[in-house]
């Protein structure tokens, strides 16, 4: 008899992975759960968790499709340009040291150089690489991070949207 260790979650990984061979497999729940309980023991995947993945399929996906996932099976590709991992973390850690050293109040120095925010993108990029990081890591914590990063991706794209000002086509073509 197999030993199991403790029951993990699934990562959206996992979850994308399995909703893509439920769909590729006759839809049949139940024999998505055993082929994968198989898989991923830990996972303990039985038919109704499958059922409720499928109910929150389309969360799942668009979750997938902010993280910058192509497919579950293949290693995820990276949107951004010349920004690494090591970049980030250097520029959150010089960040941090400079608030240590600033003094408090109101006192605001005429010479100093302030540092632009960051762009809409870089926070997504980053947010992606974050995400991309806890995804590996089997903690309910890394869990709730994936969710928090997921939903503060929606709410920048939907307050850029609502950002956007309605225009007509005649806006573009001047009067003779």
């Amino acid at each position: 008899m197999p030993v199991f260790t403790k029951k993990e979650n699934a990562t959206l990984g996992q979850r994308i992975e399995i909703l893509d061979w439920y769909h590729a497999n006759d839809e049949n729940q139940s024999k998505t759960a055993k082929h994968f309980d198989e898989i991923y023991p830990n996972l303990r995947i039985k038919q109704p968790l499958v059922s409720a993945w499928v109910k929150e399929e389309e969360r799942w996906r668009e979750e997938w499709a902010c993280s910058g996932a192509r497919t579950a099976k293949r290693v995820r590709q990276t949107q951004m340009e010349e920004t690494t991992n090591e970049e980030i973390c250097q520029a959150v850690l010089a960040a941090c040291n400079s608030q240590d050293k600033e003094p408090m109040g109101d006192d605001v120095e005429d010479d100093a150089v302030m540092e632009p925010h960051p762009t809409y993108r870089e926070v997504l990029q980053a947010a992606t690489v974050i995400t991309r990081y806890v995804e590996h890591i089997n903690d309910p914590v890394a869990r709730n991070l994936e969710a928090i990063l997921a939903s503060f991706g929606r709410r920048m794209r939907l307050e850029r949207s609502q950002a956007l000002t309605s225009t007509h086509i005649t806006d573009y073509f001047h009067h003779i």
